[in-house]
Order: C-alpha cells, then sequence, then structure tokens
C-alpha cells in the first residue's frame, strides 16, 4: 500500500520539478526577446511607466501650442490626461539649464485625433502653452512631466472592432 503512494509522490515531485525548470529556462529567454524589441522601438521615447513619450515633438508656428506621441503602456484606455510641459535650454557641455513651465498644468490635454487612448497604442496630445510664455528664443527644448494621478481612464472599456470589415449588419423590421 506504501509503495503505492510513494509512486504518487514521486510523481507529483517530477512534475513540479519539471515546471520549476521549464519556467527557469522560459522566463529569461522571454525576457530577452522583450528587451529587444523594446531596444528597437524605444530609441525615441522616454518611459514614464503608464505612459512613454517622444522626444519628437512638433510645436506650432505661433507658439499656441505642443503635440507629443505618447505611447500608452496600461491595459486600460486613458479618456484624458494633466501634464507639465517645461521649457529649457541646454548648456555646451549638455546639460539641462532653468526649466519653465509653460502651460497650465491644471488645463487638460487634448488627442489630435479625438476619443479615447487605447492600451499599446501611440497618440498625439495637444498642450496648450500660455500666451505670455510664447517667446520663442532659438535653442530652446521641450519636456514632459506626467503624475500617474493624472492620468484619468474610462469607466467602461469599447467594445473591440468588429472582425468583419464591414461591421455588424443591423435589420429592422
Amino acid at each position: 500500500m506504501n509503495g503505492g503512494r510513494l509512486w504518487i509522490n514521486v510523481m507529483a515531485n517530477k512534475k513540479i520539478l519539471a515546471a520549476i525548470v521549464f519556467w527557469m529556462l522560459a522566463i529569461p529567454a522571454s525576457a530577452s526577446f522583450a528587451q529587444a524589441f523594446l531596444e528597437e522601438t524605444d530609441s525615441t521615447y522616454i518611459n514614464l511607466g503608464l505612459i512613454s513619450y517622444s522626444t519628437d515633438y512638433v510645436l506650432q508656428e505661433d507658439l499656441s501650442s505642443i503635440t507629443f506621441k505618447i505611447r500608452n503602456n496600461t491595459s486600460r484606455s486613458i479618456s484624458s490626461m494633466f501634464a507639465w510641459v517645461y521649457r529649457f535650454q541646454e548648456s555646451e557641455e549638455g546639460v539641462p539649464g532653468s526649466f519653465l513651465l509653460v502651460n497650465n498644468p491644471h488645463r487638460g490635454s487634448v488627442t489630435v485625433k479625438g476619443g479615447a487612448h487605447p492600451p499599446g497604442l501611440i497618440r498625439e496630445w495637444r498642450f496648450e502653452i500660455l500666451k505670455r510664455r510664447r517667446t520663442a528664443q532659438g535653442n530652446e527644448e521641450y519636456t514632459l512631466r506626467v503624475s500617474p494621478k493624472s492620468i484619468f481612464y474610462l469607466n467602461i472599456e469599447p467594445a473591440p472592432p468588429p472582425k468583419d470589415p464591414d461591421g455588424p449588419r443591423e435589420t429592422r423590421q
């Protein structure tokens, strides 16, 4: 009778050991693939945790607004975002100088295409620049600061897009 129980314990321990060995081999491999993918795609993006933003921003000609490409790193759709946009100048040594807040962080930003920002995708967000900060000095750069508490999500996630390219057909009687 004890021989049967011993055999079951040995087999259960082998399954557990096999699972542990599998995960020890699989996790570093998947992490290395993920790291290689991130290195290829994140060359111009600065990761802030919940979002990443591109260093290639677009400044309007009249300096009324600035547009950043932002990637949603969360698993939820972003409905609105409040952020701080700073202007600064780098010294000859590459050290940033004094930072000047150029937007009103209490005023939310706007997506260029409109609608919510789905997870994993890149959207353009426009931030308005204050009128008194619209002076161009030549060699200034802009950066973005976003707090995790200033990102707001949709209460109900939108339905996934239909698989049929024509969409669902409505029948009315």
